[in-house]
């Protein structure tokens, strides 16, 4: 997996010299100014990763599989294009809160004073709130996708052990209520999706003992939404 400076050159040698290094440098340029030079905005599971820094002390493991269940649910949303007009942070919140609700079934479960402190620093110092109509929606289309993954693999016999059936059935039954609060809220969506990045994000935070948070920098530029 060595990395390898390409030259512009070379390129040109592969497309047979059917263009110029001139000319790829031209429409590169081209591409960039249409873009807007926006070319690597915050990916869902880049803010999966930023927003778990306002999650209190956990232990590693803990931490690690809430973010490995998270990102696995991000992952699943790039397969469905109604999450095209979400949000990516809005995304990434949805998949963090249903996968508490999954470890409440697991022996991982997480202290309902940390998810509460999680949740609460979030509104404080985000203005990320779990009752938005986005997040809510979100998370039922996500319940709804992971729940059709894992009949698949049971389908598939993929699934190894009664346990991990019995766990994606309690996943299931608590994750219906959220589906019936958003049922609202997914109706109201738009079946028209646009075209909406979100080009910058950074957070610097400063954690204390009891789970709260002092300061945090977060910046959240999104361009106007385009039919």
């Amino acid at each position: 997996n060595e990395k390898k400076t390409i030259h512009l050159n070379t390129l040109a040698d592969l497309s047979r010299r059917q263009f110029t290094a001139n000319d790829i440098v031209l429409w590169e340029l081209r591409v960039l100014e249409a873009l807007s030079w926006k070319v690597n905005p915050p990916t869902h599971v880049s803010f999966v990763s930023h927003l778990l820094q306002f999650m209190p002390s956990l232990h590693s493991s803990v931490r690690r599989d809430l973010f490995e269940l998270s990102r696995y649910l991000c992952e699943l949303c790039l397969c469905d294009s109604y999450f095209i007009d979400s949000k990516p942070s809005s995304v990434a919140y949805a998949s963090i809160l249903n996968v508490f609700q999954h470890m409440q079934t697991t022996n991982a479960r997480i202290p309902i004073e940390k998810r509460r402190a999680f949740t609460t620093n979030l509104l404080d110092l985000l203005d990320l709130n779990h009752n938005d109509s986005e997040v809510i929606a979100a998370r039922s289309r996500m319940h709804a996708m992971f729940a059709s993954s894992m009949d698949t693999y049971a389908q598939e016999g993929m699934l190894l052990s009664p346990s991990d059936t019995a766990v994606n059935n309690d996943f299931v039954e608590r994750n219906d209520k959220v589906s019936s609060a958003s049922a609202s809220a997914s109706a109201t969506k738009s079946q028209h999706h646009k075209l909406h990045v979100q080009v910058d994000c950074g957070i610097s935070v400063e954690s204390h003992s009891d789970g709260s948070m002092s300061r945090a920098k977060y910046r959240h530029l999104s361009p106007p939404r385009t039919q």
